[in-house]
């Protein structure tokens, strides 16, 4: 029998490629701002419920937790000089992701169940979405259990050859894909029923789909154009390299060269 191998804050690591850092470095590989998001809803004793790591390109710039309630700088970018307001910024957009994570596994746990969607066919459960009996467990989503869930989010905007900014906005519910945000709609839209719930209590707060189309077409974009201008010495700079190397919940196992 084999025997689970430990992991950062007591969490599964779920195979979600969508977020991993999007590619090794190549010429434009730092024309990226994206945001990891993680929010569980229980938490080992003493470890975070939610958690953010910030990426230009594949180069770690950003970590928050919900422990700490502050966006601060990681690695060579403790150097860089931006505004002198910018980390209020990241800390106010980062707690309002937050509260909005927290209501969404709030919503989970008052339905009590995850449905997994019925596909074409008539297939039902683990079965369904190609799960082996390994990948079925606490960290996989099966029908009938109350939890616990692990929500993630990649978030942010990435830049086209011609400039173009486009926005990212995606989300995984227990290492499934859950559903995507339109900033041009204001919608949240996915195929599990909770999609939907989770959707339309996001979207009845006005505030709330205002401040994600602002942060995904205009506040990113500058984000990423400002770190890019004003921190190419710190693109440069290599991190020692560890491979594999461990965030919360996530096991990367891309080598990343600068």
């Amino acid at each position: 029998m084999r025997m689970p191998r430990p992991q950062p804050w007591g969490l599964c690591v779920l195979p979600l490629l969508l977020l991993l850092p999007p590619q090794t470095p190549r010429a434009d590989g730092n024309r990226s701002l994206l945001y990891h998001l993680t929010c569980v809803s229980s938490p080992a004793p003493g470890t975070p419920a939610f958690w953010v790591s910030g990426w230009l390109g594949p180069q770690q710039y950003l970590s928050y937790n919900n422990l700490r309630g502050q966006a601060e700088p990681y690695g060579a970018w403790v150097w860089e000089s931006p505004v002198s307001w910018y980390w209020e910024k990241e800390t106010t957009d980062l707690r309002q992701k937050q509260k909005l994570f927290l209501e969404a596994l709030s919503v989970l746990k008052k339905g009590g169940e995850i449905s997994i969607p019925e596909p074409e066919g008539g297939e039902r459960g683990a079965e369904a979405l190609g799960l082996s009996e390994e990948r079925s467990g606490p960290c996989s989503p099966v029908r009938g259990t109350p939890g616990p869930y692990t929500l993630q989010g990649l978030l942010g905007c990435e830049l086209g050859p011609d400039n173009v900014s486009v926005p990212v906005a995606r989300f995984a519910l227990n290492g499934e894909d859950f559903m995507t945000f339109d900033p041009k709609t204001g919608i949240w839209d996915g195929d599990w029923p909770e999609s939907a719930t989770i959707g339309q209590k996001w979207k009845q707060q006005k505030e709330v789909v205002n401040k994600e189309k602002t942060f995904l077409l205009y506040s990113c974009p500058q984000r990423l154009l400002g770190h890019l201008e004003r921190g190419r010495g710190n693109l440069e700079w290599k991190e020692p390299l560890h491979l594999p190397f461990l965030l919360p919940g996530i096991l990367f196992l891309e080598t990343l060269r600068a």
